[in-house]
């Protein structure tokens, strides 16, 4: 069988995973990111450090296996192993997707947190956020709009 025949079979899951993880790893890091800097050096910033940092740390086999002994074989939540493809069935998709999504999307969550803290403390500490503040704009409207949308354009 030619390899791009292979290829072409398991590129739909593994697209469909990929963006699970990623959706989960921004829906994790961008609010601890924004939390962890705007509450520098508080309870906030170091229990992020707490969830990030075991996520940077451990191996994906590792938390993986973590994941199914808990929530697969303990619990009996969800299934262990196995793929539906959404277009077949999209509940029974979507419970095989949940473990390697959080698997993968936690690990890159880590690293991402890190990165969305350290650039939301330099822009926060920008003459721009200085003078909107000192305008008498709300907190939440300086960080999300105008320290966050800053934040995120790549260097």
């Amino acid at each position: 069988m030619p390899v791009v025949q292979l290829i072409g079979q398991r590129l739909p899951a593994t697209l469909y995973l990929s963006f699970a993880a990623l959706l989960i790893s921004i829906l994790i890091a961008l609010p601890l990111g924004i939390i962890a800097a705007v509450k520098r050096n508080t309870w906030s910033d170091f229990s992020g450090d707490g969830v990030c940092h075991p996520g940077i740390s451990l191996p994906n086999f590792w938390t993986g296996i973590l994941l199914a002994l808990i929530f697969a074989v303990y619990l009996h939540w969800l299934p262990s192993i196995g793929y539906v493809s959404p277009m077949t069935d999209l509940g029974n998709s979507l419970q095989h997707l949940i473990l390697p999504a959080i698997t993968l999307g936690w690990s890159l969550s880590g690293t991402t947190t890190r990165l969305t803290r350290s650039t939301m403390l330099e822009e926060l500490g920008k003459d721009y956020v200085r003078t909107a503040r000192g305008k008498g704009l709300r907190e939440d409207a300086v960080v999300l709009g105008h320290a966050l949308r800053n934040a995120l354009i790549p260097p």
